[in-house]
């Protein structure tokens, strides 16, 4: 007979029992370490998922939104879209920090001071806030003096403007960009009465400890401007921008709070990436040069020119030396646009012996049309000039002979921004000690932080009636007028 314990239970089932769990365990155990564990979400990679557009969802999107405004063509928030015939084979794809958007070129093109400048397109996103399919009118307004000079080539040395609307065509805001960094932001309105100043706000650390410190001492400003949109209308905005673009650290972090957009900060410009427009804009027209007062005139040899003085005698002799100025046409664009230039000239009198002669000229170009930018220098005879402005200096015999041997000299080379006639005749003036002063200022639509530096009529003007306000014994005459003829040259 089997031994049974008290509670009749056999002696080896519990064991048995126990080796069964643990088999069990071990088995659990071994099945887990073997299962694949899935890896976490890298940061942000639902965020750009849920941002992600695909071709179908954008042109449904569009087609969608044509189709109600066509439905409802009265309601002027529909007026743009019920018009639009787009051409969906040339949409084209653009992928920024993981935000899609697709990109349509539309026909027409922003108006800046009477210009056809930039191009358009439609941008279509998903918001980062909504999550919902959105779009919106990009218009793109270049600096014409980056065209000009060749300047902007990519995405990443792009200077101008950029503006945003809605589909009814509506201004919702945009940036001021230089060499493809936002410099500024601008909202619709006029300027706001007061101007936001940095002046010396403190100290701010580099992005590491190695870093030097940087100082804020320049100022942002509001300006007002407007421009004919690619829809015919008059677009009236404010601008603010600041001129500290050298501080790199800085700028990146306040111009994250400029322009911005519902895309999730996707670049809103590209140049040169398309040809046709089928996968993105053709690249930028650039703007023919300015025409320049009396471009026309006869070329001389300045030192045919200045021989003439030697047939009065130098003993009780005056001498006279006068800048002639002609101002841009008001409310026009550096070199674009009709006598945007202006044109600046100097003129050599001697009076002796019961006579006076009189001699005008002025640095122009050889070339034309692009080629006028930067080419041969040549002196042409700026007599019976008509001028706004006109600064008289006396001088002596040591100081004209100077002058003359600088306009006799060699031909300089032209250079619109940085050797033209207001160079010319300041670099004369310095040649021979005359307090001429200097031509230098800003131009180009970009405003302060993305402008460039000329030397330019407009600059001359400025700088003669700062000189007046300085020293008002100054013979600066304000009134405008006509040179009479010049002599002519000797030979």
């Amino acid at each position: 007979m089997k031994n049974f314990n008290l509670k009749g239970q056999h002696p080896l089932i519990p064991n048995f029992l126990i080796l069964i769990f643990l088999f069990l365990l071990c088995q659990a155990i071994l099945l887990g370490s073997c299962k694949k564990t899935e890896p976490a979400p890298l940061p942000g990679q639902e965020k750009q998922e849920l941002l992600s557009l695909t071709i179908e969802e954008a042109t449904q999107f569009l087609k969608n939104s044509i189709a109600t405004a066509k439905h409802h063509p009265a309601d002027s928030t529909n007026h743009f879209l019920a018009k639009l015939n787009p051409d969906y084979t040339k949409i084209y794809h653009r992928k920024n920090s993981g935000t899609d958007s697709w990109n349509l070129v539309l026909k027409g093109s922003p108006t800046y001071l009477g210009q056809k400048l930039g191009y358009r397109k439609l941008r279509i996103f998903r918001d980062s806030t909504t999550r919902r399919i959105s779009a919106e009118i990009i218009e793109v307004l270049p600096d014409p003096i980056a065209l000009q000079l060749g300047k902007i080539k990519n995405q990443q040395s792009f200077t101008g403007k950029i503006y945003r609307y809605d589909l009814g065509y509506n201004f919702k805001g945009g940036s001021i960009l230089s060499q493809g960094k936002t410099i500024g932001e601008i909202r619709p309105g006029p300027a706001p009465s007061q101007n936001l100043i940095l002046d010396n706000p403190g100290t701010m650390k580099g992005s590491s400890p190695r870093d030097p410190l940087m100082f804020i001492t320049e100022s942002c400003g509001w300006t007002q401007d407007w421009y004919i949109d690619s829809e015919g209308g008059l677009n009236i905005h404010s601008s603010m921008s600041c001129s500290y673009s050298f501080y790199q650290d800085m700028m990146w972090s306040i111009s994250d709070d400029f322009g911005g957009g519902g895309g999730g900060g996707d670049y809103y410009y590209e140049y040169g990436n398309g040809g046709s427009g089928s996968t993105g804009p053709v690249n930028p027209t650039v703007p023919e040069p300015s025409n320049l007062p009396m471009e026309d005139a006869k070329p001389v040899n300045p030192k045919e020119m200045t021989d003439c003085f030697s047939a009065i005698t130098t003993p009780n002799a005056a001498f006279t030396v006068r800048v002639l100025v002609s101002e841009a046409f008001a409310g026009t664009s550096f070199n674009v646009g009709p006598n945007s230039f202006g044109h600046v000239a100097i003129q050599l009198s001697k009076t002796g012996n019961g006579q006076t002669i009189t001699q005008t000229m002025g640095l122009y170009p050889t070339g034309t049309g692009l080629a006028k930018l930067e080419s041969r220098g040549q002196i042409l005879d700026n007599g019976d000039m008509e001028y706004g402005m006109c600064a008289t200096y006396a001088v002596n015999s040591d100081t004209f002979n100077k002058l003359i041997n600088y306009l006799s000299g060699e031909r300089k080379d032209y250079h619109f921004t940085d050797f033209n006639c207001a160079s010319y005749v300041y670099q004369a003036g310095q040649s021979a000690g005359i307090n001429i002063p200097n031509p230098l200022t800003s131009v180009g639509l970009s405003g302060p932080g993305g402008t460039s530096f000329a030397d330019t009529p407009s600059g001359m003007a400025a700088a003669l009636r700062e000189q007046k306000f300085k020293n008002p014994s100054m013979d600066l005459n304000q009134g405008g007028g006509k040179v009479g003829p010049s002599k002519g040259p000797c030979k």
